[in-house]
């Protein structure tokens, strides 16, 4: 066992992502620069997976470009988080990614890592490090003021590409549990909806139909937390203030929020309400 069928391993876990995270030395780290067949099939099987889940298309988001080694050490460093000085190492050389098929590539391998890693509560440096490596993950989960600058690049080129919206929807329009990353989740929607309005209400078009459920129930628990006496939570307080965007957009241009078919107003109304009533809407700061 060497860092190359680490790798392996932790490449076709990735593919099909179920149980606990593979581990495994990380010995002749050098022998990934000349990867063999096994390790470049695992690596193109994952590249389609990763794609595939999100709807990113062929090519993916229209880049037909590499996928570049940055991916296997990335795989490297979250097979080898037993060896915390090692992992950290392999991390920090990682390169820049070299094309979308790159990005979702690293994606793909870092969402279900962190997911998976969660309850094991790793180390928040080797969190960062992960999400420095894979930039469309820290667009969706990073909680840190450090990653927020490329979060904003991220999505300010993601809108461009052509599927690039769908996906920007997919990754933002979830819940989640940690305030400060619903906080920079509502940021780069802030940020993003004074150039394109449009890719803003995808996401909440997304978030409604496909996670409208779940956001009923949030937002109830969070408008009762806000009704309460005591201080409401930071969780319930972002949980509101993510709609923010969409408040301000229904204030500053109403028929472009109604002519979306499937963003539905009845079903908005009440966190915009919320959103007003708590004076949310005061921008991105």
């Amino acid at each position: 066992m060497d860092a190359v069928s680490t790798v392996v391993k932790v490449l076709e876990w990735a593919a099909m992502p179920g149980g606990p995270v593979p581990v495994g030395p990380l010995r002749n780290p050098g022998r990934l620069r000349s990867p063999g067949p096994p390790v470049v099939a695992a690596l193109e099987r994952l590249a389609r997976t990763a794609a595939a889940r999100l709807g990113a298309g062929t090519p993916p988001l229209g880049d037909p470009g590499p996928v570049g080694p940055g991916a296997l050490l990335l795989a490297a460093g979250i097979g080898g988080l037993h060896d915390r000085d090692l992992s950290a190492a392999v991390l920090a050389v990682v390169p820049p990614p070299l094309s979308w098929a790159d990005r979702l590539t690293r994606h793909g391998l870092a969402e279900p890592a962190l997911r998976a890693l969660a309850d094991k509560k790793p180390r928040e440096d080797w969190v960062q490090a992960v999400l420095r490596a894979s930039p469309l993950t820290a667009l969706a989960f990073s909680p840190v003021d450090a990653l927020e600058n490329q979060a904003r690049a991220t999505a300010a080129q993601l809108v461009e590409r052509p599927g690039g919206r769908r996906l920007l929807a997919t990754v933002l329009g979830r819940w989640a549990a940690n305030p400060w990353v619903m906080r920079r989740r509502r940021v780069v929607l802030e940020v993003l909806g004074t150039q394109h309005p449009g890719a803003v209400l995808e996401v909440y078009t997304a978030a409604r139909l496909h996670h409208g459920a779940e956001w009923d129930e949030r937002i109830d628990w969070a408008a009762r937390e806000l009704r309460g006496r005591g201080l409401a939570s930071d969780i319930a307080v972002e949980t509101i203030r993510f709609w923010a965007p969409l408040a301000r957009l229904v204030r500053s241009d109403r028929a472009a929020v109604r002519a979306r078919v499937f963003l539905d107003a009845e079903e908005y109304s009440v966190v915009v309400a919320l959103v007003e009533k708590h004076r949310m809407t005061g921008g991105p700061a």
